[in-house]
């Protein structure tokens, strides 16, 4: 078995000389777990119909592999309203037991909330989906008269968001502790191959 041959390497490696490693396999293992979990992330996303998963997920980057000393570190930046989607959001009329909180009832017609929200109904084919018509204020009934169908939908979607809050998704919670079993495999096969390599 594999496993036996690599315990039985490491136990015989005593009287060998070494050279110094770069860790090559090493920091392709960790990029390869960094890829690994933006993977999981965007397939648990997609599972439980997170909105704006689209955008959100486009928007994670990794770095590159960094070490400082002993440690080899990499980022993983995404944009903030993932851990809204992944914690919920207690709305102003329903609480969802989050630590985040919708602050106010309106909407913007032109902000990020109703982009995404129209992203997701393109996405699942939501044109024909009838939504109940909610009058947030005076100004924006006005607005509402002018924009196309697809706006007043995603307006309307917000607004209820804003209302009900955010139901907790997990799916970020879920990818890092699915990651856990992953990570050791890759990374523990990737440091004996180092260790072999560096062998004289």
């Amino acid at each position: 078995m594999a496993a036996s041959s690599d315990i039985t390497f490491l136990e015989n490696i005593g009287s060998n000389e070494f050279k110094v490693s770069d860790l090559k396999e090493t920091l392709k293992g960790i990029e390869k777990a960094a890829l690994i979990l933006i993977d999981k992330i965007a397939e648990n996303a997609d599972k439980k119909d997170v909105y704006s998963s689209g955008r959100m997920i486009n928007g994670i980057e990794q770095s590159e592999v960094e070490t400082n000393g002993s440690v080899l570190s990499v980022s993983i930046s995404a944009p903030a309203y993932i851990s809204y989607q992944d914690e919920g959001v207690d709305g102003w009329a329903n609480s969802r037991g989050s630590r985040f909180k919708f602050k106010t009832k309106g909407v913007n017609p032109d902000g990020e909330m109703v982009k995404s929200i129209m992203d997701w109904q393109t996405r699942e084919k939501s044109s024909n989906t009838k939504f109940a018509k909610y009058a947030t204020s005076d100004r924006e009934i006005k607005a509402k008269k002018i924009q196309s169908v697809e706006v007043k939908k995603a307006v309307a979607t917000a607004y209820m968001i804003k209302r009900m809050g955010i139901k907790p998704k997990g799916f970020l919670t879920d990818a890092v502790n699915e990651l856990g079993d992953i990570l050791g495999k890759e990374l523990g096969a990737a440091l004996i191959l180092d260790i072999k390599n560096s062998l004289i």
